[in-house]
């Protein structure tokens, strides 16, 4: 069964996603692709919040990059794990980074043999149809080779993630006006819900 997990904040939520697991979780091997924290700078709390968070909960956690690797390598990678965790950063670098590896042919093939998808902001979008509408809440500069905004398509929404959050506001208004007449089905999370999806349905979930 296909399994996904969609998060604005990983670490804030990862205590309730693991009640949706079909195995016990102490020991399952996840493999924490952190690629797309290359293009940022500064204090990156927020990456080691997710990680830590995996490992509290007792995963065996694997830090790993797609960036500058082949299909090939990738999947020889990944070949044994368990969870796929794609962390946050910059989404067009992760895109443009995965569109080189063609990490979307990577993750069909870990969800046939039921490895969960766990994401965290742009690993979250990264699995939308596409990432255009966000292009005023991330900055495309960070990805001058990225020809195309579409994303893995693996579901049929795309996120607007930290909603609600006063960091982000100015960024994710203009973003929103920018698509206002456009046919999106958009979500917007809050960085206390998920999206679980389940095979081809999802439902919204709340931390309290």
């Amino acid at each position: 069964m296909r399994k996904l997990f969609l998060t604005s904040s990983a670490s804030t939520v990862l205590h309730d996603v693991v009640n949706y697991f079909d195995k016990p979780v102490p020991g399952l091997k996840v493999a924490f692709i952190d690629t797309a924290s290359e293009a940022e700078r500064g204090d990156l709390a927020w990456l080691d919040d997710d990680r830590d968070a995996l490992v509290k909960q007792g995963f065996d956690v694997f830090d790993y990059s797609v960036t500058g690797k082949s299909y090939e390598e990738v999947s020889a990678a990944l070949a044994t794990i368990d969870v796929l965790f794609v962390a946050g950063g910059n989404t067009f670098y992760l895109l443009e980074q995965a569109n080189k590896c063609n990490f979307k042919k990577v993750v069909q093939n870990l969800l046939e043999r039921d490895v969960v998808y766990i994401g965290s902001s742009a690993g979250s979008l990264l699995v939308c149809p596409n990432i255009n509408p966000i292009t005023f809440f991330d900055d495309p500069s960070k990805a001058s080779e990225l020809k195309s905004y579409d994303a893995l398509n693996l579901v049929d929404f795309i996120m607007f993630p930290h909603w609600g959050h006063e960091r982000f506001k100015e960024r994710q208004m203009k973003s929103l006006e920018s698509i206002y007449a456009e046919d999106y089905k958009i979500i917007l999370l809050r960085d206390t819900q998920y999206i679980f999806v389940e095979d081809a349905t999802y439902k919204i979930m709340e931390i309290q």
